[in-house]
C-alpha cells in the first residue's frame, strides 16, 4: 500500500467515530503501516481534525455514562488504559455535573435491581454491589443508597 492509501484508511477509521492516539497507533500496527509513515500520518490526522483527543474524551465519557451507566472510577480507568493525559481526564470529570451523575447512578441501580430481582435478599444485595462496583461507582455512594 502507498502512503496515501494508508492515510485514507486512517481518515476513514477516525471519521467513523472519535478515536484517541493509542487506538490510531494500534490500528496502524494492525494495518502494518511502515514506521516511516506513522508520525506523518498522525500529524496529518491532527491537522485535518480527524484526530482530536479532547473531542474523543467528551464523546467517550458521554457515550459510556449514558449508554452503559458507568461511574467516574470506571471512566477514569478506561481513559488511563487509552493513555489519555491526566489533564484531559480531569477535564472530562468536570463535564459531568452532580445532578446528571446522580440520575445515571439511580438508573444503573434500578437496572441492577431488575437484573438480580429473583435472588434472595442477601445474595441479591451482594450481586448488586458487585455490579455497581464493576460499573465504576463509588463504594460510599452504593452503600448509602442501597439500604
Amino acid at each position: 500500500m502507498t502512503f496515501n492509501q494508508y492515510k485514507k484508511k486512517l481518515e476513514h477509521y477516525c471519521n467513523y467515530q472519535d478515536r484517541c492516539h493509542s487506538e490510531v497507533n494500534a490500528k496502524m500496527s494492525n494495518l502494518r503501516v511502515p514506521y516511516g509513515y506513522r508520525e506523518e500520518i498522525v500529524l496529518h490526522l491532527i491537522q485535518e481534525n480527524f484526530l482530536n483527543e479532547k473531542r474523543f474524551v467528551e464523546s467517550f465519557v458521554w457515550g459510556k455514562i449514558k449508554q452503559l451507566y458507568w461511574g467516574k472510577q470506571r471512566l477514569i480507568r478506561e481513559l488511563q488504559a487509552r493513555e489519555i493525559s491526566d489533564y484531559l481526564i480531569n477535564y472530562a470529570m468536570k463535564l459531568i455535573d452532580d445532578e446528571t451523575y446522580m440520575e445515571i447512578f439511580f438508573l444503573a441501580l434500578d437496572k441492577a435491581r431488575r437484573i438480580y430481582a429473583n435472588a434472595d435478599s442477601v445474595v441479591a444485595k451482594k450481586q448488586i454491589i458487585n455490579y455497581m462496583i464493576r460499573r465504576g461507582w463509588e463504594n460510599a455512594l452504593i452503600y448509602e443508597y442501597l439500604d
